[in-house]
């Protein structure tokens, strides 16, 4: 059982003790009352019990059965991905960096004035290093130490980071995660 799975099942026994306490609440306030107007107020605290109640449960059984659904691999064929397992990390490290340099926007041509060229060429280098940097480095240890021959050394050194370097290093962490990913089903079979 993951610890999504555990959380959910507390929270879910935390909302019935509340519950519990609240209906115990209602009835000591309801004995306390006056008898004169003892069912309006217990008409108002049970529709209101009722409502916040029914509302807390669905809400509830939406957390359990969306997590349900889920199954415990990198890959779950609807895009989502499991950031939990090494290969769920390194594949969602590979596709930060491809939505880095879209949102870059495209490589000036190299008709463009040099300048230009010059100018794009620092801003992915240098918001590269201020975002990701430090995250591939992780990754690229983390690989390391799980043993996986992942070749990362000539991606991860290279000293200076352009548009297409980080291209090709978000290439080569998506063929690691898949490679990982493919140890990972091969084990579990």
């Amino acid at each position: 059982m993951s610890r999504k799975e555990i959380a959910t099942y507390i929270l879910l026994g935390f909302g019935l003790l509340a519950n519990v306490a609240s209906i115990i609440g209602v009835w000591m306030g309801y004995l306390s009352a006056p008898s004169s107007i003892r069912p309006t107020i217990l008409r108002a605290l049970w529709t209101i019990g009722l409502i916040s109640s029914t509302l807390v449960y669905l809400f509830a059984g939406w957390l359990v059965f969306r997590h349900a659904k889920t199954p415990n691999a990198a890959d779950h064929g609807n895009g989502q991905i499991d950031e939990l397992s090494l290969s769920g990390r390194t594949e969602k490290l590979a596709v930060d960096l491809l939505r880095f340099l879209r949102e870059q926007g495209p490589e000036p041509a190299k008709s463009s004035a040099g300048s230009d060229r010059l100018e794009y060429a620092e801003k992915v280098r240098n918001l590269y290093l201020a975002h990701y940097a430090l995250r591939v480095s992780a990754i690229r240890h983390e690989i390391m130490a799980h043993e996986a021959d992942a070749d990362l050394d000539r991606f991860v050194d290279n000293p200076y980071f352009d548009h297409n370097a980080v291209r090709r290093l978000a290439v080569k962490l998506l063929e690691v995660s898949c490679a990982m990913r493919t140890d990972e089903l091969i084990k579990s079979v």
